[in-house]
């Protein structure tokens, strides 16, 4: 038994470190809630809200986020306004540490 869980957090290890890991993904896996929860009891996965989760000591970049977004959650989303101009380096104008505007349509129901 402790082969197959070996197994499964090692498959977990193979997704992208710069990416949020969701809940559907880790389902995928044959990970359930339970032993996602040993796994941040554990070190091995951080929560970050509600089904979204990271791999500890590990930054998640913009397209990793926008990748999640629009790739595995299937929203039709995507930078706009000054975030899509400072991500194309021309943000001579912009500040530091401004918010992020993400344009869609809702998300589904």
């Amino acid at each position: 038994m402790s082969e197959v869980k070996g197994q499964k957090l090692k498959k977990l290890y193979m997704l992208p470190q710069d990416i949020p890991i969701t809940l559907t993904q880790l389902k995928e896996l044959k990970i359930n809630s339970s032993l996602v929860n040993k796994y941040i009891k554990s070190g091995w996965l951080e929560r970050l809200g509600k089904s979204v989760y990271k791999f500890p000591n590990k930054n998640i970049s913009l397209e990793g986020i926008l990748h999640v977004l629009q790739e595995i959650l299937k929203l039709r989303i995507h930078l706009g306004s000054r975030s899509s101009l400072s991500y194309q380096n021309i943000n001579h104008y912009l500040k530091n540490n401004e918010n992020l505007y993400l344009y869609g349509q809702k998300a589904p129901k």
